[in-house]
């Protein structure tokens, strides 16, 4: 017996993931917002905030709940505040921003070269044979992020 069953295809509801991006001052956190309480249909925002005191900037203007997320910018501390976001009923969350996941203290580039110190230390020649190798812990974690963001079952916004 197969363990494969197809049948007719049935649109269901599937949970947008959009990403805003631009340079600083842009305007990202603001769309955001904008864009997110159009999207809750009067359901809550909530927003996960790795940027100080401008994630609550535009409190005197939208309503919305966050928490502040500080240095090390790791994959698993996010996928920690989705896996947060996810106990709440929430018409769109955000995540402003995901590049300090990326560039920021800790974020996947440092913790690359955290991974090949461990590796190869100062020895540069077994630094650069080891580059690849030291990209699996990072990369597996960036993974996980990304089926966590599948997971949700409301519409999430990055902005980068």
């Amino acid at each position: 017996m197969s363990q494969f069953s197809f049948r007719p295809a049935v649109r269901g509801y599937t949970p947008l993931v959009i990403g805003i991006g631009g340079p600083t001052k842009a305007g990202k956190s603001l769309s955001a917002l904008r864009l997110a309480t159009g999207i809750a249909q009067g359901k809550p925002v909530a927003l996960l905030n790795t940027e100080g005191p401008n994630g609550q900037q535009y409190a005197d203007r939208f309503t919305y709940i966050t928490a502040d997320m500080t240095a090390p910018f790791r994959y698993p501390r996010y996928v920690e505040a989705l896996h947060e976001m996810m106990k709440l009923d929430l018409g769109c969350a955000i995540i402003d921003s995901i590049s300090h996941g990326h560039d920021g203290p800790g974020g996947f580039l440092e913790w690359h070269e955290e991974v090949l110190d461990r590796i190869a230390g100062k020895d540069y020649g077994k630094r650069e044979r080891s580059t690849y190798l030291a990209w699996v812990e990072p990369k597996a974690a960036e993974r996980a992020f990304i089926y966590t963001l599948q997971e949700l079952a409301c519409p999430v916004i990055l902005s980068m």
